[in-house]
């Protein structure tokens, strides 16, 4: 992904070395569920249409308990490797200065037992989640979710903000991989999850001048790690934001190390003849985007990236996730209709059955009145 460095000295434009095959570039297993068809007819609003759906508990991640214990020393070629990426990666504030990079304390147990990654690059990115879950044999169960919300999709309707803004291509896979498989992973996961990184301001010049750099990057995402043992103890780390953005690197630099990290297993040929695709009924993937989605609402996480999550839920949501969706809209205030808005209601309308948004002939209705009735039909208490 391009980064763009710049300097109160100069402005520099530089590329980061390769991370990987691009999402885009990966041969994927299988061909990625279509989006719906646009084909046939807007439908007409039902007379009398009702918003129904039972109350449903939200399905959220159990909390991690700290991890006790000694300290595991990470490998010394693992540690060789993150730090030289880590000071490829870091925008240094200055120059001069001094990076120092420790290991930090690792205290988990032997081997994971449950690991989650949410992977996002910036506005109108491809959305990836994985989990990977540990067997009694020692291997992996992989649920692997892969999402673009702004795919252009053949037979939409642009003109239609309703059909415009309506989910994109999902593509849910499965596969089982070997602990050998997945050894190297979980090794950059650990290292990356518990580094600590420090960058020390050089001492003043006899002169009294120092030199500054501001630093920052056009490499805009939100990506996310949660590691957990078979004692329910972890760890956790989220960051949105630009590459080399202040002190925020100390989360966003090992995260994006882990996010690629992902992106090369997944391209790792023999690991992508694994995958077997399957539908948006896999109960695997469906609970794993219902935990996602209610930690990124505690979270309050920035709206482009939960657009995605909202895109999303129309295909994977069930009835916990309408009282979420109603509490957007509800928020709404006098900004007006906003594409989240759109995306919203059209979720509601996949989970609910109160759709709207049309006219008795197929022509969509103004947005405001749409969002209006969506609420008033669909909010309970």
């Amino acid at each position: 992904m391009p980064r763009v460095t710049w300097s109160l000295a100069a402005l520099l434009l530089a590329c980061m070395p390769p991370r990987g095959a691009p999402r885009s570039a990966q041969e994927p297993a299988a061909p990625p569920a279509s989006a719906p068809d646009f084909a046939a007819p807007a439908p007409a609003p039902v007379a009398g249409a009702t918003c129904d759906y039972p109350a449903e508990a939200p399905a959220r991640f159990e909390e991690l308990r700290a991890a006790g214990g000694p300290c595991r020393a990470v490998p010394a070629r693992v540690a060789r490797e993150l730090r030289a990426e880590i000071r490829e990666r870091w925008a240094r504030e200055w120059p001069a200065g001094r990076l120092e990079i420790r290991g930090g304390c690792d205290r988990l147990g032997a081997q994971p037992s449950s690991i989650v990654i949410e992977s996002c690059e910036g506005h109108g990115g491809a959305l990836t989640l994985a989990r990977f879950e540990r067997e009694a044999s020692g291997a992996y169960d992989l649920v692997l979710l892969e999402y673009d919300h702004d795919a252009r999709v053949a037979g939409k309707d642009e003109q239609d903000p309703w059909q415009a803004h309506s989910s994109g291509p999902l593509a849910v896979r499965r596969a089982r991989l070997d602990g050998a498989v997945m050894a190297p992973l979980l090794e950059r996961l650990r290292a990356a999850a518990h580094v600590e990184i420090e960058e020390h301001e050089p001492p003043p010049r006899k002169d009294n001048s120092f030199a500054v750099m501001a630093s920052g990057s056009s490499h805009y995402y939100h990506a996310a790690l949660r590691l957990a043992d078979d004692r329910g103890r972890g760890v956790q780390h989220v960051f949105t934001g630009h590459d080399g953005t202040g002190h925020d690197q100390k989360l966003g630099v090992p995260l994006a190390i882990v996010a690629e990290a992902l992106d090369t297993l997944l391209a790792d040929p023999p690991v992508r003849s694994r995958l077997t695709e399957l539908g948006a009924d896999d109960p695997a993937a469906r609970d794993l985007f219902a935990r996602v989605f209610w930690a990124a609402r505690d979270r309050g996480d920035d709206d482009w990236y939960v657009e995605q999550l909202l895109g999303m839920t129309a295909l994977l949501g069930s009835a916990q996730h309408v009282p979420a969706l109603v509490d957007r809209l509800r928020a709404r205030g006098e900004r007006g209709v906003t594409r989240t808005h759109i995306v919203v209601v059209n979720a509601i309308a996949a989970l609910a059955g109160y759709d709207v948004r049309h006219d008795a002939g197929g022509e969509p209705r103004p947005l405001a009145s749409v969002v209006a009735d969506t609420l008033a039909a669909c909010e309970k208490g």
